[in-house]
């Protein structure tokens, strides 16, 4: 298995991986969670069993703000780069990262 480690220095809406036609989709930050989305928070410390989560011992803080959708209406901050980690077998991927 390899990792996915998404070096994070902007803050994050939400994160896409594209795997054999299924997708992961992770929403970040406060705010409604987005149907299909997996929501991550600060606690979502990266697990061996569930394949995703901040990894590295990175810190994050979770924002919230009015947003038109639950995809905008939070995100995930940090005064340091921060790593966010998918589990995935080796192989090519489409990665779409949403920032602003």
């Amino acid at each position: 298995m390899k990792f996915i480690r998404v070096l994070l220095v902007l803050p994050i809406l939400f994160f896409c991986v594209n795997i054999y036609s299924q997708n992961c989709k992770f929403d970040f930050g406060k705010g409604k969670g987005e149907k299909g989305f997996v929501k991550v928070l600060p606690g979502t410390i990266y697990d061996q069993h569930k394949g995703y989560g901040i990894d590295l011992g990175t810190t994050v803080i979770a924002n919230e703000k009015t947003g038109k959708s639950a995809l905008t209406d939070g995100f995930l901050t940090s005064n340091q780069p921060f790593y966010f980690s998918v589990k995935l077998p080796e192989g090519n991927y489409d990665v779409k990262v949403w920032v602003r």
